[in-house]
């Protein structure tokens, strides 16, 4: 996960070699995003839990296609009251070095998981949906790249 500004100078270095940079980040940290937008890279937002908008009420839902680009989208997806395990999540993603530690957020992880295997679209929020949609993914994924 991106937590400083400074790290948009090495993305703007990588789209202008031609690279896509999806940069993953709370939605609370509206500074750096303006900083990596500036640089035109592809931010995607999570809400953490715990703040303002992040109530179970939510009607809608942020898409990442696989193209790194994201859309806000109407709910109307049955599970979305559906919890899943994110010990799970957890431990896979330590071991496949997506998370550095059990505390990291998980959202960004599922997102890198999702980048790195091309895959899409996944609905990174709310974070219920976006824990189905990684259990799919390792569902169908024994070893993770």
């Amino acid at each position: 996960a991106v937590h400083d500004a400074d790290f948009a100078s090495l993305a703007h270095i990588l789209v202008k070699e031609g690279m896509e940079v999806v940069a993953v980040m709370p939605s609370t940290a509206i500074g750096v995003q303006g900083a990596f937008k500036k640089v035109q890279v592809n931010v995607l937002q999570y809400i953490p839990p715990g703040t303002v908008g992040a109530s179970e009420g939510a009607r809608w839902k942020w898409v990442m296609q696989g193209d790194g680009s994201c859309t806000k989208e109407l709910l109307n997806d049955p599970d979305k009251d559906d919890v899943q395990d994110s010990d799970t999540l957890i431990q896979r993603f330590l071991e496949a070095g997506y998370m550095e530690a059990a505390s990291d957020p998980l959202v960004p992880a599922i997102v890198k998981t999702f980048m790195a295997h091309s895959e899409g679209p996944l609905v990174a929020w709310p974070s219920g949906l976006a824990m189905r949609d990684a259990h799919r993914l390792l569902a169908r994924t024994p070893r993770l790249k």
